[in-house]
């Protein structure tokens, strides 16, 4: 490892720590949580290939650690979709045009998925990121949005991801909802 590796920030998950460089991180999933495969890595180093909005794979070392591009994170859906903090106040990446971003970005990522599997996995395999919630889409300094928690890419014999569902429909309603409330804060 390099002399830097032990001098990085540290960020602490329920289900991993990682480990922040100059340009890159490193996940190091806890023992005894679903680590990810080998073969899934490869795919999606493919996937990544096509997909700028996914966080660029560096190094597979185990199933329990790999490196990434380290981004530069200003905020995750949550931020940008949550209604308001305890101060009723909305952050400043809480805007029509992000929220629109978002929903936006739950079908393309769907999508992309189904039309990768198509092209790279046996008929009935897919290829879905299977945690696909608001704390793992990010908006980056530079303006990107961005998917992370790579290792959540997983392959399944179901074309409909109930996770991805679940929390597109989650996401199309706090959309809804911060309209509004943008709406009634312009009329105020």
């Amino acid at each position: 490892m390099d002399k830097n590796f032990y001098n990085a920030k540290i960020i602490k998950r329920n289900n991993a720590t990682i480990k922040l460089q100059e340009k890159n991180a490193t996940k190091i999933i806890k023992v005894g949580q679903r680590g990810w495969e080998e073969e899934y890595y490869n795919l999606y180093v493919l996937f990544s290939k096509d997909h700028s909005y996914v966080v660029k794979p560096i190094e597979w070392k185990t199933r329990d650690i790999y490196k990434m591009e380290r981004l530069d994170i200003v905020c995750d859906g949550y931020d940008v979709l949550d209604e308001a903090d305890e101060y009723d106040r909305l952050h400043k990446m809480s805007t029509l045009e992000n929220a629109l971003k978002i929903v936006k970005f739950y079908n393309r990522v769907y999508f992309d998925c189904l039309e990768f599997s198509e092209k790279h996995l046996p008929k009935g395999q897919y290829f879905f990121h299977d945690d696909i919630n608001l704390s793992n889409i990010v908006f980056t300094s530079d303006g990107q949005i961005k998917l992370i928690d790579a290792d959540s890419f997983k392959v399944d014999n179901n074309f409909l991801n109930i996770s991805h569902k679940s929390y597109s429909q989650a996401v199309l309603l706090k959309a809804h909802l911060l309209s509004e409330l943008l709406k009634q804060n312009e009329n105020v």
